[in-house]
């Protein structure tokens, strides 16, 4: 971490500090900022399944992510029949 961001770090207040913290070991990267505006078209998602997954319900709304848990089981299901010989 800079120099710069630790004394930003420091300026928060101490829920904020704790929030930070916790993201930056879940992930091992630091949190940044939302971007208001536009909804985009893509999405940058992390390898990792816990922190995919907590991407996913941080950036998608009920219905969307409903969407994509439906896609994924159909994809499982799929994979499952076609290596049951």
């Amino acid at each position: 971490m800079t120099r710069g961001g630790v004394h930003r770090l420091a300026k928060l207040d101490s829920k904020k500090q704790q929030r930070f913290l916790e993201e930056l070991k879940e992930n091992g990267k630091r949190p940044r900022k939302t971007r208001q505006g536009k909804k985009r078209a893509r999405i940058t998602l992390p390898p990792q399944p816990k922190a995919l997954a907590q991407a996913l319900l941080k950036k998608l709304q009920p219905p969307e992510i409903a969407e994509v848990y439906k896609v994924l089981s159909d994809a499982l299901r799929g994979e499952k029949g076609k290596h049951a010989r």
